[in-house]
């Protein structure tokens, strides 16, 4: 039987996921993400998602500080395990950095790129099929 994906969306208090039209859209609802809560958020998404690979848009406008242990785990393959590609939304220079810095140095085992619009991101991740 398919994984009964959520029809509105689902929320703890650190992250928002709703999926739209085969994308997991997900919200950091937080300014600062650390070891405990980078591990909650992981897990909420694993709970919430079908055992397939879906590609996910992360909106990472809210956020101002992540953690070095925070980071490291979010780019390690069970933060990336069912997830096809990723796209970050960004639109400040805070989150430009935090973002780069992460897909630059940290290295996430699948697809993940930045974006300025969440128009541009969805279409990169339509694209990659």
């Amino acid at each position: 039987m398919p994984f009964p994906l959520p029809l509105s969306p689902v929320a703890n208090e650190y992250v928002s996921m709703v999926f739209d039209r085969g994308i997991i859209k997900a919200e950091y609802t937080v300014a600062h993400i650390d070891h405990q809560i980078a591990e909650i958020c992981i897990q909420f998404r694993l709970d919430n998602t079908p055992e397939e690979p879906l590609p996910i848009l992360i909106d990472l406008r809210n956020l101002r500080t992540i953690s070095k242990q925070a980071r490291d785990l979010l780019a390690s393959p069970r933060a990336y395990e069912k997830v096809a590609a990723c796209a970050l939304i960004t639109n400040n220079m805070v989150t430009r950095l935090i973002a780069r810095f992460f897909v630059h140095f940290s290295r996430p085992p699948a697809p993940t790129r930045l974006f300025g619009n969440k128009e541009k991101a969805e279409e990169w991740l339509r694209s990659l099929g």
